[in-house]
């Protein structure tokens, strides 16, 4: 005898069998997620930050030389004061290293070098400073050929980049020196107390104010290789006065570029005569030769 399933609970099973298939189709609930929100911090740490805060460094560049005798350049430094590296000392510029100079640096009766060497044993590498000397465009002397040369101003001329003062034993190597005031080098010793034994190489110099190296005491000097472009006024000046004098001066290797006067003057109102031993070789002009201005009393010490 065949029994046969009540009607209800056929129907009760068909209910359960939808309501199961209904919830299978249905999606899992999402995961959570985390969601971590990353925030980007520039440090303003003078040993961290590659961005310039806007304010004089010169107390800090000083502080760090003073305390380790040493100073690593690691990014952009305002330099509107000027630094006094210590006996012994050592400034080394790595790639992104750089001092510059704001067009609101302090005048200082006109004398405001960036850097002063005055006590001995200092050897600068890879040196980079930038200042804010405009250059403009010139169509005199030689069109149509284009010149460049910075601009002249009486009120900053002494806003050097370097100006040795005293002391003996400096190194400069790899200087890239452009857009300040005064001169890129100024070498600037005293008979009492005369610069000796300075050596520059591939000294890089342009849109410079005055002269690309300016010698009015020393003895001992030598710039070995480089090139330069843009003074407002010459390129090598020779200018003892008083009783400074200039002996041993050796520029070898130099790629002289185009200034707006003579690329060697040895003279001026105040010229005293007191030069030795000067020898210019191998010097190659990028422009033209822009001949020399050197006084007669001492014509037969200077060689070129």
């Amino acid at each position: 005898m065949r029994k046969h399933i009540p009607a209800v609970i056929i129907g009760l099973m068909i209910v359960l069998v939808v309501l199961l298939a209904v919830a299978g189709c249905q999606s899992a609930p999402p995961v959570p997620t985390t969601t971590t929100s990353i925030v980007s911090t520039t440090s303003t740490s003078s040993t961290t930050t590659s961005t310039i805060v806007g304010n004089d460094e010169t107390a800090y560049i000083q502080s760090q030389l003073d305390a380790n005798n040493s100073f690593y350049v690691n990014r952009t430094y305002i330099v509107d004061t000027t630094i006094y590296p210590p006996f012994g000392s050592t400034i080394t510029f790595g790639p992104n290293g750089k001092f510059i100079r704001t067009a609101e640096a302090p005048v200082k009766n006109g004398t405001n070098p960036m850097i002063v060497l005055n006590t001995g044993n200092v050897t600068i590498d890879n040196l980079d400073i930038a200042g804010p000397n405009p250059c403009v465009v010139t169509w005199e002397h030689h069109p149509p050929d284009v010149y460049w040369y910075a601009q002249y101003d009486p009120a900053k001329e002494w806003h050097h980049a370097i100006r040795f003062s005293s002391g003996s034993n400096y190194v400069l190597n790899n200087p890239t020196i452009t857009a300040v005031w005064g001169d890129a080098i100024d070498i600037f010793g005293p008979a009492s107390n005369p610069v000796q034994n300075i050596t520059i190489t591939n000294l890089n110099a342009s849109c410079v104010g005055r002269s690309i190296v300016s010698n009015t005491g020393s003895i001992n000097t030598k710039i070995l290789g480089g090139e330069s472009y843009g003074a407002f006024w010459w390129t090598f000046n020779i200018e003892p006065f008083g009783s400074y004098y200039v002996k041993d001066y050796y520029i070898e290797n130099f790629q002289v570029g185009w200034s707006r006067y003579h690329y060697l003057f040895a003279g001026g109102p105040n010229f005293n005569c007191l030069v030795e031993n000067v020898n210019l070789s191998n010097i190659t002009f990028t422009s033209y030769w822009q001949g020399v201005s050197i006084k007669p009393c001492v014509s037969n010490e200077i060689s070129y």
